[in-house]
């Protein structure tokens, strides 16, 4: 997001709207006291030859 974008005034006409505008501040605040938990991959990995690759993509 730019930084403009994010300095500029808004108005809110609508009341529920705005209510739902002000909730939706509240949660993001919320979850970043939390902290951000990311899970760990399931999948696992591994590296392909060309060969490998031609064949999955059925070259």
């Amino acid at each position: 997001m730019a930084t403009k974008s994010i300095l500029k005034d808004i108005e809110i006409k609508d009341k529920k709207l705005g209510k739902d505008f002000a909730k939706a501040l509240d949660v993001t605040v919320e979850k970043a006291e939390k902290g951000f938990e990311c899970e760990p991959l399931k999948r696992t990995c591994r590296k392909l030859s060309g060969e490998e690759i031609n064949k999955f993509l059925n070259i």
